[in-house]
């Protein structure tokens, strides 16, 4: 008997809203119903403090807007992608992903798509 995960349905109603659009839409119409989507979760996001991936690569799979992609061992994580549906979290064991309400303490000199810490300015 195989346990459902409590977010498979969130993760699969997410996923099929996004999969609904044609594959070849334009991009600006798949990044507004990304943007519709971010509305439902209200200004909250994923917060990445890289020195505490290990590059296991569980919360991608987890993503249903793509915001997080895995190279080797290093995580990538796109914040205009992210919807702050928290999926991701579920799947991280050291807590480098956790979701934080936009405007929250970020890192302050931040490089790309990476945040150096979990510390700094505020946003």
């Amino acid at each position: 008997m195989t346990t459902e995960h409590p977010d498979n349905e969130l993760y699969e109603t997410l996923r099929a809203r996004l999969d609904s659009l044609e594959p070849d839409i334009p991009p600006s119409e798949r990044d507004s119903e990304i943007q519709r989507l971010k509305a439902l979760f209200r200004g909250r996001e994923a917060r990445f403090v890289e020195e505490y991936c290990i590059g296991c690569g569980r919360c991608v799979p987890r993503c249903p807007t793509e915001a997080l992609s895995l190279e080797g061992k290093t995580l990538h994580y796109a914040p205009e992608r992210c919807i702050g549906c928290g999926l991701c979290t579920t799947q991280c064991p050291t807590e480098a992903l956790t979701i934080v309400s936009k405007g929250a303490y970020t890192a302050s000199g931040c490089e790309g798509s990476h945040l150096e810490s979990g510390f700094g300015e505020k946003t």
